[in-house]
């Protein structure tokens, strides 16, 4: 995939994001996420590191310790600052990988599954974020898992032509998939088939 298709999506899903929580409610920034003990805002400012951070000091370095910094000079202490460095444009290098698509994708979904506000995904943009995640590197680099949650098993999309793997099947929508990889469990009740219960076993058993 072009460097320039990576950006377009990157740019869509950042605008999408950012239209979304530009209309919370105090009460929904408060709102628990579909990350563990991460509220929503906790959410929306950890994405915003990861899509506006450059270098590599930046990049390599402490994610805590770069995340205040950035968020101190974008004076993101206040909701109004935290949506205006989110939406703000990101640096070149950020746009361009896919990485950074699929910390939008996911890391908003967590958010729109929490306040209930779901969205249509473009296909092409969940097929690479699905191809990404359910690869060893993706899910090393972006789930942050050890091993992969779906090791041994088949995923077959039935919204869109996708699957992956070998092994019992687990079916559902390419986003139920993507975000039951990425170790949401809440996506499990939206999926079917004999590779469920070993994939919602290893929730319990998997370290991360």
């Amino acid at each position: 995939m072009r460097d320039g298709n990576v950006a377009k999506m990157f740019q869509e899903e950042q605008d999408s994001f950012a239209n979304l929580i530009n209309g919370f409610t105090p009460e929904q920034w408060e709102v628990a996420s579909l990350c563990p003990q991460w509220t929503v805002r906790d959410v929306v400012l950890h994405t915003a590191f990861h899509t506006h951070r450059a270098g590599l000091k930046e990049t390599l370095g402490s994610t805590e310790k770069y995340t205040a910094l950035l968020s101190e000079r974008a004076h993101a202490e206040t909701i109004d600052g935290l949506v205006a460095w989110f939406e703000s444009p990101a640096p070149a290098s950020a746009r361009r990988l896919k990485v950074n698509v699929c910390e939008l994708v996911i890391h908003q979904q967590d958010v729109r599954r929490a306040v209930g506000l779901p969205r249509d995904y473009p296909e092409a943009t969940l097929l690479m974020c699905l191809e990404k995640c359910a690869g060893v590197l993706g899910n090393i680099f972006i789930i942050a898992r050890k091993h992969r949650l779906a090791r041994g098993l088949r995923l077959v999309a039935t919204d869109m032509s996708w699957s992956s793997g070998r092994g019992p099947e687990i079916s559902g929508t390419g986003e139920a998939l993507l975000m039951a990889i990425a170790g949401r469990s809440a996506a499990l009740v939206d999926l079917a088939g004999p590779g469920l219960t070993i994939l919602s076993e290893r929730y319990e058993t998997d370290q991360f």
